[in-house]
Order: structure tokens, then sequence, then C-alpha cells
């Protein structure tokens, strides 16, 4: 064990997303977050080693198992690190296969929570970096990925170099909710209603088998267009993706008529957690309902006004921090009941044999901060849970004004054809003049 190791405690408090996420898995849902950096030249594979090795320092709870009890869950720090480095070197001719199964894979409750693999192929290296969604949301994942890289720096120049791990508490909702002035808690209680899962989508089983993923880009100058569209139109860019994925649904599944249709994307409240440094690798997103009917004839620009109606309701209600916080209170009831409610929340939404696609904008991925020992990536893009059963769960993020849409499922469960159709239904939408 290092020095600086010493000091880490063997048990951290799981928060109540770190719960409710993990229970959500454990009725059969992949829950892990992708990260795939390419490079157009060779990092060093034993300095890469040591970097996830020290990860799981700098980032204590990256380095635990998930353990309940009937009343508790914690994270168990392991100790038997040194001997369970999650890291591997692949060899390959097909970059891009090797890459989508490292997205796709599992990272195991008993952890590390975090796995990383070179995949180095004839002309250039992937690091593929795996995080467990049960211990880290989409901002946390990009951090883990910063962190990797500032290691990799820090050791390129130093091989004896050792982090201080980050021993500050993990944040949750009730954090979030007490650095809230009184006026935000009280926007705060005005939040929208959810909306049930209502979409009849075409799957075959409900397996769980042959996770893989497809990819929409669009480049810097899409990305450009899609930006400054927006803007004319008072919407985000966040928006344009939101209204070109609902509009895409409707055409490729479509639903009945001037019925309110469930879209669920993801929001985090990071932005409302008080102090300067950043902190420690935490669950802070949250799930958000919107419901919007599909009009026959409607235009793209009518349908994003309706969009940004409903985006705008949700960011003056601070995008869902009180149920975050309902759902906190509902973790202090012990483990063991809040499965059970999970559980009989999940019958009634799925009873009927409905489900609500759930959209994700992970952001900007910070190329400053990606640099290993001075070589960034060419190219960087993050993937999503791959949807169990038929789902449809686009994970958007962008580095160097490319935007990268991906799509995880699983091919046993939903026809690829018909995640291309709403890919491509997506680019179409965003053809812009």
């Amino acid at each position: 064990m290092d020095a600086d190791a010493a000091s880490i405690p063997t048990r951290f408090p799981a928060t109540s997303n770190d719960l409710a996420t993990s229970i959500v898995r454990t009725f059969g849902q992949h829950m892990e977050l992708g990260i795939r950096l390419t490079f157009d030249a060779r990092l060093d594979a034993r300095v890469l080693e040591r970097a996830v090795r020290l990860l799981l320092d700098a980032e204590p709870v990256l380095g635990c198992g998930l353990k309940t009890s009937t009343m508790r869950g914690w994270w168990q720090r392991r100790d038997d690190l040194d001997a369970r480095i999650p890291f591997a070197v692949v060899q390959t001719d097909e970059a891009d296969a090797e890459a989508v199964r490292c997205q796709t894979a599992s990272v195991p409750d008993h952890g590390p929570q975090v796995a990383v693999t070179l995949v180095r192929s004839p002309d250039h290296d992937d690091v593929v970096i795996e995080v467990s969604h049960n211990v880290a949301d989409g901002q946390s994942a990009k951090q883990i990925a910063y962190v990797l890289a500032d290691l990799y720096t820090r050791l390129c120049a130093d091989p004896t170099y050792l982090p201080a791990p980050d021993l500050a508490p993990r944040p949750e909702a009730r954090d979030v909710w007490v650095s809230l002035s009184e006026d935000q808690r009280r926007n705060a209680k005005r939040e929208p209603r959810p909306t049930m899962p209502n979409w009849d989508l075409p799957r075959k089983a409900r397996t769980g088998a042959g996770r893989t993923l497809r990819e929409l880009r669009l480049g810097p100058d899409r990305f450009a267009t899609i930006s400054r569209h927006g803007k004319q139109h008072g919407a985000t860019v966040n928006d344009m993706m939101l209204t070109a994925f609902f509009r895409a649904l409707v055409r490729v599944c479509p639903p009945p008529s001037d019925k309110p249709m469930s879209l669920s994307f993801s929001a985090e409240h990071r932005r409302y957690v008080t102090g300067e440094v950043e902190p420690p690798v935490s669950n802070l997103a949250v799930t958000i309902w919107l419901a919007l009917e599909s009009r026959t004839g409607e235009g793209f620009d009518d349908t994003l006004g309706r969009m940004v109606e409903q985006t705008t309701q949700w960011r003056e209600t601070l995008w869902g921090i009180r149920g975050a916080v309902g759902a906190a209170g509902m973790a202090k009831m012990g483990y063991a009941p809040m499965r059970l409610m999970l559980a009989a929340v999940g019958k009634l939404a799925g009873g009927a044999g409905k489900t609500s696609p759930v959209f994700t904008n992970i952001g900007v991925l910070d190329d400053a901060r990606l640099s290993f020992g001075g070589v960034t990536p060419v190219a960087a893009r993050i993937s999503g849970p791959a949807a169990f059963g038929a789902s449809f769960v686009p994970t958007i993020s962008t580095y160097r004004d490319a935007l990268t849409v991906s799509m995880g499922f699983c091919d046993a469960d939903t026809d690829a054809a018909t995640v291309e159709a709403v890919l491509q239904e997506m680019d179409d939408q965003l053809a812009l003049d």
C-alpha cells in the first residue's frame, strides 16, 4: 500500500442516489457510463496502469465495493487493489468493435467501480474508461477521465508521484437543498408532476443480451449551425437535441396523435453545490419528465417552442431538486424498504408494457484537461447505459465542437435497424439552414 493510501478510510457512506441506481440495476439494467478517448500517438501502457491504480486512491470511493444490509448501504474499501488493478491492454485490428465491447461491459458491484482498457490498433490508441453509474453520474465520469489524465501526466514527470486522496464528503441532494436560498426552495416546490411512461416501442424481448451501441456524429460546422439556430429561437443546444429526438421518435414509432407522450432527461444539481473546490466523484443527477403530444404537420421550430416552454419550467423550479430530496428521505427508511418501494413504482410504470425514452446530455469534454503527458485525444465521446428491452437512451457529448449521440441497446431485445432509424431521423431533423 502506498503511503498516502494508508490514510484512506475503509468505509464510505452510500448516498441515496447511489442506492437508488444500484437497486434499479438489480432489476436488470446495464448501469455503466463509458468514455472513449482516441489518440493518434502511443501512450505508455505501464504509466497508464500505474495511473489507474493511483486513481483508486485519488478518488477513494472508486476502490470500493457496494455493501448492503436490510437498513443500510455503504462503500467498503477493497484491501486487494494492488492485485486487482482494473486495467487491460488489448491488441486488435478491430478498434471500434473492441471499444464498443469495453463501453458496454459491466463493472461489478464488488468493485473497483471503474475499468480502463488501452485498445491498441495498428494506427492509433484508444483509452476506454468504464464507470459504474452506482457511484458516478455523467459529470463525475468526466471528472474521472480528467483525474486519470492528470495522474498520467504527473507520473511521466515523476514516477514516484503519489496523489492526496480526496476525502471530502460526497455531496447528495440534501446538501444541495441546504445550499439553496429561501426563494429557490419556494420555486423548487412548484416543479411539474411526472408523466408515467406511455410509449409503445418495438422490441423483440427483454434479455439484456448482445449489448452494443450506435453513434451519430455531427462535426463542428453542424454543431455551430445547431447552436446558432437555437439561439435565434431562445433555445439551448440541449433543447435542440431534445426536440430532434422527440420528433425522430414520432416519425419512427408513431404515438397516438394529440396524446402527451412521456420523455425523460437527466439533469444534475452540481451547479448548486457551494464551494470553489470540485467535489469528489458523486451521483447528483436526477431524472426529469417532459410530456409533449405529437401534432400532425407541425414544423421543427414549433415543436422546439413547446420544448423550450417545458425545459424553462424545469429550470425555474431547479431541475427536480425537490424530487431528489424526497428520494433521499425514502433512503432514510432503509435499503430494503427503499428497494420494495422502487420495485412497486417500476411495476406500476411497466405493468402495461409501456416505456419512456431517456435522454442525457453530458455536455463538453474539456480537451485541456484530457492531456496525457502532453498528448490530447483527437476524438472523445461518452456512452450511457445500454437499454434492456424496449427503450431508447441517447447520450450526448461534445468534444472540440463535434457532437456525438451515442445510443446503447441490446440487439437481442431491439432491432439495430430501429435504433439506426431514430439516429438517422435525428440527423435529418437537424439538417437546418
